[in-house]
């Protein structure tokens, strides 16, 4: 009884875990069940409910969907439905293929792990010119002033466009004044405030898609902030991870703006720490630290891309 308990307690957190979990944690979420299947097949149990829920949290989570996901997904339900079939009516066919299911879960994963974290990271050739400007344009988390302290940590000017309350229609209206800056890059943070106001998926992923293009138009380099619009569901399914794969952009995760969230005095994270921690004084938006952070996160994507020559020295 004891043991039967601790089991159900820890899937009951394991199941609580992977809805909280961030996009660029789903491998990892995906990984644990995979793990928790394996423990239970080599147990002798039938293990056919690790992968059942495992593939309902991801349908729940709506993240975006690669052919590799389709494809994990796809073979977890085939091993679950083949393993509820139950020891009784297969039990010779069941312990042979115990193994190469969990050999085809493992392979599976594996490929939808370098797929998924190669969805953020762009392919594209690029070389760091002094005297182009690196432009951040979003909303009020922009706004707040998170590029102004990017602006003392990297060799380049940084122009911010932030406007509280911008949404993707408005910023295809200041197009003109972002190629007339002629930006080696852009950072774009937008697409929160489309959902607040009810605007559509596919409008925002038409606008951001316009967006992208008038900056690859004058040659800029374009990085997309993954924006959160919920903590266990997506009801834009992973649109900005979905660009950055369709037009080879750099993605900043939304764990970048989530830690806004997590660290300031109305989580759990923040209540229990001290205020000189808080990213966030409301809630949302950066404090001064939480610029910082923002600053930081870009920074780190900007290096990636061009090298620490970007970096202003110390």
């Amino acid at each position: 009884m004891l043991k039967r308990a601790s089991w159900t307690l820890l899937t009951t957190v394991e199941v609580v875990a992977s809805l909280l979990v961030f996009p660029s944690a789903l491998p990892w979420m995906i990984a644990a069940w995979i793990m928790l299947h394996s423990i239970f097949v080599l147990r002798g149990w039938p293990g056919w409910f690790p992968l059942v829920a495992c593939c309902a949290i991801v349908i729940v989570k709506r993240p975006y969907w690669p052919t590799s996901l389709i494809i994990l997904v796809g073979i977890m339900a085939v091993v679950a439905a083949f393993r509820a079939l139950g020891t009784k009516q297969l039990p010779r066919i069941q312990r042979e293929l115990a193994w190469s299911g969990i050999t085809v879960l493992c392979i599976s994963w594996t490929l939808f792990a370098i797929d998924w974290t190669a969805t953020s990271q762009s392919r594209r050739d690029v070389a760091m010119d002094s005297s182009r400007p690196v432009i951040c344009i979003g909303d009020s988390l922009t706004a707040f002033g998170y590029p102004d302290v990017l602006s003392t940590q990297i060799t380049v000017p940084v122009i911010n466009l932030g406007v509280d309350g911008l949404t993707t229609t408005d910023a295809i209206g200041m197009i003109g004044k972002i190629q007339s800056a002629e930006p080696q890059a852009v950072i774009i943070e937008l697409g929160g405030h489309d959902y607040l106001k009810k605007r559509s998926r596919s409008e925002t992923a038409t606008n951001l898609t316009t967006i992208i293009d008038a900056c690859h138009g004058v040659d800029a380099n374009v990085v997309i902030m993954e924006i959160p619009r919920g903590f266990i569901t997506d009801p834009f399914s992973g649109l900005e991870r979905e660009l950055a794969r369709k037009h080879d952009l750099e993605l900043i995760p939304d764990g970048a703006i989530r830690k806004l969230i997590l660290w300031s005095k109305y989580s759990p994270l923040g209540m229990w720490s001290d205020s000189s921690s808080h990213l966030s004084d409301d809630g949302l938006h950066p404090n001064q630290r939480g610029n910082k952070h923002l600053a930081n996160c870009v920074v780190s994507t900007l290096v990636k891309m061009y090298g620490e020559k970007i970096v202003k020295p110390e």
